[in-house]
């Protein structure tokens, strides 16, 4: 058992009599839930809040707002604790009490391993601001737009309208790839050109479609260059911008550039199926005899 202090009930306690004539372990127990859920409850859903609405009044971004104000509940919620002990008589120098608290303490530390690194990579994340709330991201194969970044996890809609939750220890350990970092984004595509057909007809008429698609930005300029020798064709790579797509744009932009290469190349007669094999010869009869020798010798 813990050493319990006597109680001093407040005056403004209803049923104060009535409740000081129970045994102490009880009014012990049922002050510190009094006063654990009162502290609990101004921490939650006075000072989180007024917090959140001070921050963003300074001039605080959004993840600086719900890391405030996370942060705030989960302290309230530590000093509610605390307090509901001292006021339910709990005598916290006990050397009892103390090693119950230390092996509590030590479990916790062991069970939130994991918890304790998304938190830190959450106030990492905040002081870094690699992204913020609405960027197009991709990381360990998740890949969509940022909803909220919270202190433990990250929530990223998926292009297939799915909320995937990303841990921030993740994001902090693994290469995160933003594509709304800069206004514009480039695309690299390449193509296979038969070693018999002419190169600059065919870079040339790769850029004249660039030019024409919807979407692919003019400035910078495209660029098409010969970039590898393979045992049936050259490489051609292909480079193009575009201002600042949506995942969807980015999608047709694309589609729409594959396709008018190939009808611009077609168009210029340039072969774009250079793996194929051509097989020629002759089919022919012959007669022969029981000694297997030819005998006659027909086809063409």
């Amino acid at each position: 058992m813990f050493p319990i202090q006597s109680v001093a009930l407040p005056g403004w306690l209803p049923f104060r009599e009535a409740i000081a004539g129970l045994p102490d372990p009880i009014v012990s127990l049922g002050m510190f839930v009094l006063v654990t859920g009162v502290f609990a409850g101004g921490g939650l859903f006075v000072a989180a809040p007024a917090l959140r609405v001070l921050t963003r009044r300074l001039g605080g971004h959004d993840r600086l707002q719900q890391f405030v104000s996370n942060l705030t509940r989960v302290l309230s919620g530590v000093a509610a604790v605390l307090v509901g002990l001292l006021a339910g008589g709990f005598d916290l120098a006990s050397g009892a009490f103390a090693a119950v608290l230390l092996l509590a303490g030590l479990g916790v530390a062991i069970a939130a391993d994991d918890l304790v690194r998304d938190v830190v990579g959450g106030f990492f994340l905040l002081l870094s601001q690699p992204f913020a709330r609405g960027d197009w991201i991709a990381v360990d194969g998740v890949e969509g737009r940022v909803e909220r970044v919270g202190v433990r996890t990250t929530a990223v809609r998926t292009f297939d309208n799915e909320t995937t939750t990303v841990p921030n220890g993740v994001l902090n350990e693994q290469p995160v790839t933003n594509r709304s970092a800069q206004q514009e984004l480039r695309q690299t595509f390449h193509f296979g050109i038969a070693y018999d057909e002419s190169l600059s007809t065919a870079m040339e008429a790769v850029l004249m479609a660039a030019r024409e698609v919807e979407g692919v930005a003019e400035e910078p300029v495209p660029e098409v260059r010969a970039v590898d020798l393979e045992p049936s064709w050259v490489t051609l790579r292909a480079t193009v911008w575009m201002q600042d797509p949506t995942r969807l744009e980015y999608v047709d932009t694309r589609s729409r550039f594959i396709r008018a290469v190939k009808a611009a190349l077609m168009e210029n007669g340039i072969d774009i199926n250079p793996n194929k094999t051509e097989i020629s010869g002759q089919i022919g009869t012959a007669e022969i005899d029981s000694d297997g020798a030819v005998l006659e010798r027909e086809g063409n």
